[in-house]
This record gives structure tokens, C-alpha cells and sequence, in this order.
């Protein structure tokens, strides 16, 4: 963005979106202009923590209706945001692109090889795609589905992986969905709470407590193997608690 010279970045998000709160984070910490298009027009800046937090970190919010949202990746859509809102870098859904998936073959290491199941929750697929690229041969990655998309988000991985060379068993699992993204239960409600007086251990109902609880029912449903798991936090809890 900045060797491109732009002063501004528009991207896009759900209601609870992690990469939505860590834009706003680093537009107010680098002083850039941040846009941030919601899915959902029924929203406000006040609707929940996450929009809450953005926007007191001086993102613009812009709400939308969802059938608008589903067209977050037409040209002409966004060459009308661009009318409106002056030039902007953009920069996709969840912050899913190739250098996306680069930084997320960092996250497995030397130290990680011993883990024979990875688990991740799945949003965009960027962060899976990126796990599974640096995988070794043994290891088998297992995503979980925080929202409804079924053969969508493995197109979507798939699609990340065409430039990778990697050869990990892969699989997004999605029973664990609860109605789709940003859905709970109080059965998961309970998980978390358990958690947090046990071990606390903070977890949100979006991701992490979402994956974690999946670990737990797949695990007793002996739908996981032996061995210990490595469970991949990719954060949300600090919004919801």
C-alpha cells in the first residue's frame, strides 16, 4: 500500500471480524485512513465490541445489506466504492491474498513437526491455505468452519494452493457451524465457561471457542486420531469478554 503511495485501505468484513478490529489497529498506530465495509445494514458502530473498537480507532464504517456484500468482489462494486470514497488500496475479505497465505506458512516451524493433526478455525481460507502449504508430508490439517460454506471454502482454499507445492492431508470439517457465522449455542456457551474458570483460558464464541469445541466433540466422537493436536488460536476473545 504504501510503495503504491495510497493513504487509504478499504476492505471488508463480518460483524465480528478479527481482521477488521487489526486494520482499524494498524491504520491508527501508522496514522493511514481505514474503510471498513460490514455485511449487514441492520448494524451500527455500537452493535457490538469489534465495530465498537474499530471505530474509535478512526475506521469509517460503512454498513451494508448482505446481497450488496455478496458482491464485494465485483469490479463494478468496488469501482463504485472508489467513486465515492476517492482511490484506496484494496485489500480483500479477511485480508485473504497470495501474501496472506506467505504469512501464514510461518506459523507451523521446526518446533511444530511433532504435531501429526493441526486444527485451525476457517474463515476466508487464507490461514489454512497457508498452514497447509508448509505442512510436512505426516502432518494432517484439519480446518473448522466457523460459518456456512460448504464446498465454497474448499474451492477457495484449493484455490491457494494452485501456486504451493504441498503434499499435507487436508480437510475442513463442517459440523461444528452452529447455524453459521457469528451463531451460538449454550452448549458452547458452557464449553467456554468451563474453559475460562478451569484453565483461564479466554476464548471467543466466533473462532477459537467454536474450533476448541469441535476438538472436543470430534475427539469423543473418535473422529481424531491419536497424539497430541495442535490447536492454532487465531485470537477473537479479547472483543467478547
Amino acid at each position: 500500500m504504501k510503495r503504491q503511495g495510497h493513504q487509504r485501505l478499504l476492505t471488508f468484513g463480518g460483524a465480528f471480524s478479527n481482521h477488521i478490529a487489526a486494520v482499524a489497529t494498524l491504520g491508527k498506530k501508522d496514522n493511514f485512513e481505514t474503510i471498513g465495509i460490514i455485511r449487514g445494514d441492520e448494524l451500527t458502530e455500537m452493535s457490538n465490541k469489534v465495530l465498537e473498537y474499530a471505530s474509535n480507532c478512526g475506521m469509517k464504517l460503512i454498513f451494508v445489506s448482505r446481497e450488496q456484500y455478496r458482491e464485494r468482489n465485483n469490479l463494478d462494486f468496488q469501482n463504485s466504492l472508489l467513486e465515492k470514497y476517492g482511490p484506496f488500496y484494496l485489500l480483500h475479505e479477511g485480508g485473504a491474498n497470495e501474501l496472506a497465505v506467505k504469512g501464514c506458512k510461518e506459523i507451523l516451524s521446526f518446533e511444530t513437526e511433532k504435531y501429526l493433526q493441526v486444527v485451525c478455525p476457517v474463515g476466508t481460507g487464507a490461514t489454512l491455505a497457508g498452514i497447509i502449504s508448509s505442512a510436512k508430508r505426516d502432518q494432517k490439517i484439519i480446518g473448522v468452519a466457523v460459518l456456512q460454506g460448504k464446498e465454497y471454502l474448499e474451492k477457495e482454499v484449493a484455490k491457494y494452493l494452485a501456486c504451493e507445492n504441498s503434499h499435507a492431508d487436508w480437510t475442513i470439517e463442517h459440523g461444528f457451524t452452529l447455524g453459521g457465522y457469528g451463531k451460538s449455542s449454550p452448549e458452547l456457551r458452557q464449553f467456554i465457561f468451563q474453559l475460562k474458570n478451569q484453565y483461564d483460558l479466554p476464548l471467543d464464541e466466533i473462532y477459537s471457542g467454536k474450533t476448541l469445541f469441535a476438538i472436543s466433540q470430534m475427539k469423543r466422537q473418535g473422529l481424531l486420531g491419536q497424539g497430541n493436536i495442535l490447536f492454532v488460536h487465531t485470537g477473537g476473545y479479547s472483543f467478547t469478554h
